[in-house]
């Protein structure tokens, strides 16, 4: 089991490596990567459509073994992550060609129909994406400190909000990349660093929580069995 979770743990950081290599020795293949509508956009959105499905049936039986609180926790991040699918792809918008509507035309940066790129809401996208990298990556060092693990139990609400070591890499990239962005060195056109260079760390972001909470329903399950 260690071993699986080491490769888990260096996952991100090879596709990283890899993604850069890409960039640098086949530029317009990796612009085909990260463009609108590619396959890493898409991929991100069934990620997040499939871990609201565990994340649905955690909460159903925290509810029956009356665990309340993490009920509540359980159904606000599937009703999150579904959220966030159909964002990634404008709720249909081009897959069903949907007229834009002229409110999102007015006010969303892209002309799409996505909450998260309306104007009003960009300035403070980054800093959350920063943020919930930022926890995913520490939020398991915080717990060790004031719970170790031995004094917790397998239903310890801290087992359920705060993904394992093993998984923190996966939130690591996106709060590196957006701090470049935002406080490093901004991307320009005709620049090294573009703007959707943050894809693949939003990718990683995607598969991050999906083994996470996949994760957690497997640790439930083995553990209501035992």
């Amino acid at each position: 089991m260690g071993n699986v979770k080491f490769i888990v743990f260096v996952f991100p950081l090879l596709l990283s490596l890899s993604f850069f290599w890409v960039k640098l020795a086949f530029p317009d293949i990796y612009i085909r990567l990260i463009q609108e509508d590619s396959i890493f956009e898409y991929t991100q959105s069934l990620l997040y459509f499939a871990s609201a499905v565990p994340a649905l049936l955690l909460s159903a039986t925290f509810f029956r073994q009356r665990m309340f609180l993490h009920c509540v926790l359980y159904i606000v991040l599937a009703a999150a992550l579904l959220f966030v699918a159909v964002e990634e792809v404008s709720w249909g918008q081009r897959i069903f060609g949907i007229e834009n509507p002229a409110f999102f035309s007015q006010h969303n940066v892209q002309g799409e129909i996505t909450v998260h790129n309306l104007k009003a809401v960009q300035p403070v996208l980054h800093r959350f994406y920063i943020f919930v990298g930022a926890y995913g990556v520490l939020a398991w060092i915080a717990w060790s400190v004031l719970m170790p693990k031995s004094r917790m139990q397998w239903d310890h609400i801290a087992n359920f909000i705060a993904p394992g070591w093993y998984v923190s890499s996966y939130f690591l990239p996106v709060t590196l990349i957006y701090v470049l962005f935002d406080y490093i060195a901004q991307p320009h056109a005709g620049g090294f660093l573009a703007w959707r260079d943050q894809e693949p760390a939003e990718f990683l972001l995607s598969l991050g929580f999906f083994i996470f909470v996949v994760d957690r329903y497997l640790n439930v399950r083995e553990n209501l069995t035992n």
